[in-house]
Formats: structure tokens, C-alpha cells, sequence
């Protein structure tokens, strides 16, 4: 008897000693048994029978009457147990196994099974590669993910649906939405083995090639197969739309070339080479490139050292490529290298690119077939496939396992840039249309975001906004509102130096000293900001002031001749906020300020010190010091 699975009891039973738990297996016979682990011996054995057995007697049924259905995976909670089955049913159990609960029927046998943490919810994976989720609560079912159960060969991508195409050795070929990545359409075929794919450029047709030389053409619209050609002999290793719709071309394996016309709908033959491609299955799936424009398509052929290009009409030979001559031309060389993909770059471009078995990367001009460049040790097992962006900017090479993405023209000191994810080689890759995003296939798709596009980052500071000028007129800009100068609502004019006039000698500075007395200028003036002074303005050129803080300045209150002196200023300025000195004599009632003007404290004051004591330091006084400059 082959087990298949094990679980132990579930929950915490404070009766019992936690060593007296019970063990289920479930086995390949379809019986599920009840072990007591503590004294190790089977409570209960129940087995899993199919329906036309239930109608039998059920005393004539045995340990090991009749055949039993699978059981391959199970899962026990606290209430119930849940089994997977090679019938393809999900079952849940309760505990005594007397009726089933709830089951759910998939396309494939179930091979993994489990509870969600909360018990109401099952997670099941099949042998068809579904992944599905089954609400115990509402008995609901939800397939999550589908995938291929074997190696993938070829994706095409349709351009205008956003679908992609995938065929897989599990003998599937399967339609997925590119943006949610579920699949849409499966077409099986049990008996044969798909091995390339091509989409229709405008059309929701796509067609495909076997391993078995056959190649079909579907309408995923319908899911019918619209034409079936028996032509080639060998395995079809190339299998390509022109760009124009226009024609189908296919290659085998055993050198044999085709040409169909894709304006029919039963895709009629219109020439058929032998012995034309280079034979062997190395070069496959993508043994065929047809240009951009679709005027001329590239193959490998007839010998593995040519590269040959044809005319897509007639297939008759336009330009051929011998590779070995390139190569014999370096030194030390002495095993001749032969192609392996040609892919045609862009239009823009107007490049033939070849890789070789020695790892190298070609680029000849399509036309002339002229070498323009050469790049060694691309891969270093070989390349497997490329492919190059719409735009020209991007190319990329699949092979060892890794993706490379390189900067088309070599120009940049590290011109590639390396991406790791599969566990086997690279089958096929491909950029999607907007050629942001870029397609891989081996043992799984790969979708990879190359590019890494992030949306740009606030700018610095306050963003403006329309919000925040509701008066602006729609026709204008932000750059105009900006750009208003404040002094169309309100004036502002630089402050200007007020000179002390024969009637009021308050020691304002005169336009000499102003480069150094500009900050006592802009405090004792404050009115100057809002409204230009209506004052009379007078130089005086007997008396000048340095803004030094051990020069006594002389203030006249009198008369000219007479003259008081003050204490020694503060250096920052006569500010609001530090107290004024006293004066030693009295002072006549000060003028009313005119309107628009604030009124100043008198700068006069005794010998007392001032009131911010930190950076005071008092030192001898010069008298003549002013009055000598």
C-alpha cells in the first residue's frame, strides 16, 4: 500500500495528555486511516469508493475489493477534514466521516489541499496547474491562478486586445490578459505537442506550429481551428506573421520553407522550398525574422555558416550572408562559427542582427549586408533569443539562465544590465507593445517592468495650485500671475535715507555714509516701506556719524553751535525693542509726526549704560574722532 499523505489532530484537549493524539494517512487505494499515536495502533480504516460501487452489496465489499479512487493530499482541523482525489473532487469531511460536507469538482486531479487559518476557507492546487480557493461559508469557488504544467516554448503577444499566447510541452496553448493575468481562452491537444506560436498583427487569430510538422491557425474569437496544413516534415521551428498581415511563413526542422496567404481565411499554400532552411531543432522557435516593413524575411540557411534574405513575396533570394568568412578573419581562431537567430532590428534602424555559436552579436545593414558591428561574449553558454524595442533604444538577449538589457548602440561604459529570475534557460523573450514592459518564457511567463518607471516626486517648497488664486482668469497662466509685481495693489519703495533738516537735527545719516549706515537707515525709517516721506530733505555737511560703538555722537537740541553728547549706541541699531538712554537735559514738545509716519524716540539720552548688558564692553571716548573726519 503507497501513503500519500499524513495529519495530525488538530485542537487542544485539556483531558487528554498531549501525546494522545490521533494520526490520519490517506494512500493511493483511497483509504483513510485512524491511527492512536501513543499506542500506536489504527482505531478506524474507511476507504474512498467510486459510485458505481456504491450500488453493489455493501457486505461483499473488503480491505481490498474493487478499486478505490486515489486520494493524493489531506488536511484536518478542528471540525473537518478535507481530501484531494485523482477524480479531481475536493471533499470535505467531518470528523466521523459519516457524509460529505461539501466537495468541488476541478479540471484535473487535486494534488495539495489546506485550511486558512480560520478554518473557513480551503486552498487547492491541482494537477493541471489551477490554484483555486473554496469558501466553506457561502460554498463558493474562486480559481485564482492557472498555469502551465510544463515547460513553456513561445508567447506572441496580440497588440491591439492586450492578450498573450503561450505554448507549453504539457501539450496546452493557452490566451492570458496581459494586464490581469488570467487565463481567457485553452485549446489541448493530448496527442500533439505545441512548439511555436505567432499572433495575427491585426486579426484575433493566431497560428501555431507542432512537433510533428503541422501547423494550424485558430480564431480565439470563436475557438475554432480556421486552417490545417500538413506540409512540413519535421518539427516547425519558425513560425511568423509579415508585419502587413499580408502572408504566413513557416520552417521545419528538416529544412523545408513555406509561404501562405494570410488574406484567405483557409490560409491557402503558395510555395513550398525543400531544402532551404538549415536543418536540426537548436534554431528554434525563432528560426525565421521578417523585416518591419514586411518586404523581406531572414533565415539561417541553407547551411548553418549562411544567413540568407528573401523577398516575402516570392521568396526568391535577395541577399546572402556568409558568416564563416567573418569569423575566419580572427586570429587563432581555427573551429568556424555558424549563426544561430537573426531577428531584424527596427526600420529606424535599418540593422540585421545575427548571434553566433561562438557568442557573438552581429549587426549588417539589411540592405547591403555589410558588417557595421561586432560584439563578443554576449552570453556565456550561447544565446537562446533577442529582441529589440520598437523605439531602437533597448535591446535584449535571453541565455544562461539570465536577461540582458542593452543599450542599442554599445556607447556607454556598462552597456547591459542583467536580470535573474529563471531556474532554466530562456525560451523566448519579447517587449510588449508600449514597450515598458517585457515578456519572458522557459519554466514560467515572466513579465518585468525593465524600465522601472516611477511617478515623479513632488517638486520642492509650496506647490501652486489653481485653488490658491480664485481670482485668476482662466486665460491666464500661473507663470503670469507669478510673475505680478505686489506693488500694482500696494507700494513699496526702498527706503531711503532721511537728512536731518535745520529745524529737526535728529542725526539722520547722510547719502555718503549710506553704504554703511544702510540697516540704521532701513529701522529709523519705517515709514518709508508704506509711503514715501513728504518731508523736506536737507544734507548736512558740517556733521557726519560713524555707526561704531566707542564714538559718542553729538546730537544739536538747540542750535547749531551747541552741541550735547550722548552715550555711547549700540552697535545693532536703535531698534523698538532696546531701551533708549535718558537725556540730561530737557527736550522741546517733538513735532506730531505727519500722517503716514511713525513716531521715533528720541536718540538723546544720559550716561547711563544700556539696558542689554551682554555684548556691551565700555571703552575710552574720543571726542575729536567724529568731528576731525
Amino acid at each position: 500500500m503507497e501513503f500519500t499523505d499524513v495529519a495530525f489532530e488538530a485542537g487542544y484537549h485539556a483531558d487528554k495528555d498531549p501525546s494522545d493524539r490521533l494520526v490520519y494517512a490517506c494512500s493511493r487505494s483511497g483509504h483513510i486511516f485512524e491511527i492512536e499515536l501513543q499506542k500506536v495502533a489504527i482505531r478506524h480504516v474507511r476507504r474512498l469508493l467510486p459510485n458505481a460501487s456504491k450500488s453493489k452489496d455493501k457486505d461483499k465489499q473488503t480491505f481490498r475489493s474493487g478499486p478505490g479512487i486515489g486520494l493524493n493530499c489531506m488536511s484536518v482541523n478542528e471540525t473537518f477534514c478535507v481530501t484531494g482525489s485523482d477524480d479531481g473532487y475536493l471533499r470535505l469531511w467531518p470528523l466521523d466521516f459519516a457524509h460529505v460536507y461539501l466537495e468541488a469538482e476541478h479540471e484535473g486531479p487535486v494534488t495539495s489541499a489546506d485550511f486558512s487559518s480560520d478554518g473557513l476557507h480551503i486552498l487547492a492546487g491541482t494537477a493541471t496547474g489551477n490554484l483555486g480557493m473554496l469558501d466553506v461559508t457561502t460554498r463558493s469557488y474562486t480559481t485564482m491562478m492557472r498555469s502551465h504544467t510544463g515547460r513553456i516554448t513561445g508567447v506572441a503577444v496580440d497588440p491591439y486586445r492586450k492578450h498573450l499566447a503561450t505554448v507549453s510541452e504539457d501539450h496546452t496553448i493557452r490566451v492570458w490578459d496581459s494586464e490581469t493575468l488570467q487565463q481567457l481562452y485553452d485549446f489541448s491537444a493530448p496527442s500533439e505537442c505545441p512548439c511555436t506560436i505567432s499572433y495575427h498583427p491585426s486579426r484575433q487569430i493566431f497560428a501555431c506550429g507542432f512537433e510533428n510538422g503541422i501547423v494550424r491557425v485558430f480564431n480565439v474569437q470563436t475557438t475554432s481551428m480556421m486552417a490545417e496544413h500538413k506540409q512540413h516534415r519535421g518539427k516547425v521551428i519558425g513560425l511568423s506573421f509579415a508585419p502587413t498581415g499580408d502572408f504566413l511563413f513557416s520552417a521545419c526542422s528538416l529544412g523545408s520553407l513555406a509561404l501562405y496567404d494570410a488574406t484567405a481565411d483557409n490560409f491557402p499554400l503558395l510555395r513550398l522550398l525543400a531544402n532551404t532552411v538549415a536543418r536540426g531543432e537548436r534554431r528554434g522557435p525563432q528560426a525565421l525574422s521578417v523585416s518591419p516593413d514586411g518586404r523581406r524575411m531572414a533565415f539561417i540557411g541553407p547551411s548553418e555558416f549562411i544567413v540568407s534574405v528573401v523577398d516575402s513575396k516570392s521568396l526568391d533570394e535577395v541577399l546572402r550572408i556568409d558568416i564563416s568568412n567573418i569569423s575566419a578573419s580572427d586570429s587563432g581562431k581555427a573551429v568556424l562559427d555558424s549563426a544561430m537567430r537573426v531577428y531584424f532590428a527596427p526600420q529606424s534602424l535599418g540593422h540585421l542582427l545575427v548571434t553566433t555559436a561562438n557568442n557573438k552579436l552581429l549587426k549588417f545593414d539589411a540592405r547591403t549586408g555589410r558588417i557595421l558591428a561586432e560584439v563578443n561574449n554576449i552570453h556565456r553558454s550561447g544565446c537562446s533569443t533577442l529582441t529589440v524595442t520598437d523605439n531602437g533604444r533597448y535591446l535584449a538577449t535571453g541565455g544562461d539562465k539570465t536577461i540582458k538589457i542593452w543599450d542599442y548602440n554599445m556607447k556607454l561604459d556598462i552597456n547591459f544590465q542583467v536580470f535573474i529570475g529563471h531556474s532554466e534557460n530562456v525560451s523566448k523573450i519579447v517587449f510588449t507593445p508600449d514597450s515598458k514592459n517585457l515578456l519572458s518564457v522557459g519554466e514560467a511567463v515572466y513579465m518585468w517592468d525593465f524600465l522601472a518607471v516611477r511617478p515623479s516626486s513632488p517638486t520642492e517648497g509650496r506647490e501652486i495650485r489653481e485653488m490658491s488664486f480664485p481670482f485668476m482668469d482662466k486665460t491666464e497662466s500661473f507663470d503670469d500671475i507669478i510673475n505680478v509685481s505686489y506693488r500694482q495693489d500696494l507700494p513699496r519703495t526702498p527706503p531711503k535715507p532721511i537728512m536731518k533738516s535745520p529745524g529737526d537735527r535728529r542725526g539722520h545719516f547722510s547719502p555718503s555714509r549710506q553704504s554703511k549706515t544702510a540697516s540704521f537707515s532701513r529701522i529709523d525709517d519705517l515709514s518709508s516701506i508704506h509711503k514715501p516721506s513728504t518731508e523736506t530733505e536737507f544734507s548736512d555737511n558740517n556733521e557726519t556719524v560713524l555707526p561704531v560703538p566707542e564714538v559718542r555722537q553729538k546730537y544739536d537740541t538747540t542750535s547749531d553751535s551747541d552741541s550735547v553728547d550722548s552715550g555711547p549706541r549700540n552697535g545693532l541699531g536703535s531698534r523698538s525693542k532696546v531701551q533708549q538712554h535718558k537725556k540730561r537735559t530737557p527736550v522741546k514738545k517733538k513735532r506730531a509726526p505727519s500722517r503716514g509716519r511713525t513716531p521715533k524716540k528720541d536718540r538723546n539720552s544720559d550716561g547711563h549704560k544700556p539696558t542689554c548688558k551682554k555684548h556691551f564692553q565700555q571703552r575710552e571716548r574720543f571726542y575729536g574722532l567724529a568731528q576731525n573726519r
